[in-house]
């Protein structure tokens, strides 16, 4: 009787499990912002982009790159 009880608990456990299970939905993920942020006089005027990344931002001017680390 015990093994017949242990038998039937577990397919009831397993059977629970399945109808509590969910599905993994994929939400849809909003397009990356824009890598480069152009300078439109947000900064001084030899600034043409800025790019941020963790830790650095990436500075793009007329005379070339400055990496500013913080």
């Amino acid at each position: 009787m015990r093994k017949l009880f242990s038998v039937w608990a577990i397919f009831l456990a397993i059977g629970g499990a399945y109808l509590f299970a969910q599905d993994n939905q994929r939400i849809p993920q909003q397009p990356k912002s824009q890598f480069f942020i152009e300078n439109k006089g947000q900064w001084d005027s030899q600034v043409q982009y800025l790019a941020r990344l963790g830790g650095l931002n990436l500075w793009v001017t007329n005379s070339g790159v400055v990496y500013d680390y913080y």
